[in-house]
């Protein structure tokens, strides 16, 4: 299946006052032909709610943002740099769904680690 992803990476002013990237990668979003999923490490729940309340509006009103070309530039373009950013939009076909992309983009922000 073709799919389309990116990394949503939060913003830490710690890790800035650290000298380090002041982002830092929480979840990742995708889209396929047909829907839309994501996922966040353990820690960002906060993040999470907020785009299930996104998601819950949406279907809600009956709108599918996710089928309109460039649903994810949109969403890279109008982040303010003080809640965070997204990384590159990756096109694949190497999973078998969204679920399956959600998972393994996740274990390997993590580390590698498995729940």
């Amino acid at each position: 299946m073709k799919l389309r992803y990116m990394i949503d990476f939060v913003y830490d002013e710690k890790q800035e006052e650290r000298g380090l990237s002041p982002y830092v990668p929480a979840g990742v979003w995708v889209v396929t032909p047909t829907g839309f999923d994501f996922g966040y490490l353990p820690g960002f729940e906060e993040r999470e709610d907020e785009v299930n309340w996104m998601l819950n509006d949406w279907i809600e009103q009956g709108i599918t943002p996710w089928r309109n070309e460039g649903f994810l530039e949109y969403w890279q373009e109008s982040r303010s740099p003080y809640r965070g950013t997204f990384g590159e939009i990756v096109e694949t076909d190497q999973y078998e769904n969204s679920g399956t992309c959600v998972n393994e983009v996740l274990r390997s922000m993590s580390g590698g680690k498995s729940d």
